[in-house]
């Protein structure tokens, strides 16, 4: 998980996994507002070497053109406000500051 995203759903793997099927050898990627995060993607262990073989060879090593390449399927995650949201500011530390003292939703 990304360090700088702290409010990711607590049941992520298991969004995940209910988009895909056990037998699938199908990347999974959450997906929120029309935006991938291979980041916090399943891969199943038969990615490890074209990964790394790819990962290698790159010049422009974006996950986004990789995962494109190889069998995929994005999981939509939708949450107010975006549960990916990434704490990269002073800003964006205090949107999450203030997110953090308000009352959790039941």
């Amino acid at each position: 998980m990304a360090c700088d995203t702290p409010f990711f759903p607590r049941d992520l793997v298991v969004r995940l996994l209910a988009a895909t099927r056990p037998e699938d050898d199908r990347i999974v990627v959450p997906r929120s507002g029309g935006r991938a995060h291979p980041v916090f993607g399943l891969f199943p262990i038969t990615c490890r070497d074209p990964l790394a073989h790819w990962l290698a060879e790159a010049q422009n090593p974006a996950m986004h053109r990789w995962i494109e390449s190889r069998p995929h399927v994005y999981a939509d995650i939708t949450g107010d406000p975006d549960p990916f949201f990434n704490v990269n500011t002073p800003e964006d530390l205090v949107i999450a500051a203030r997110r953090l003292a308000r009352p959790p939703e039941r």
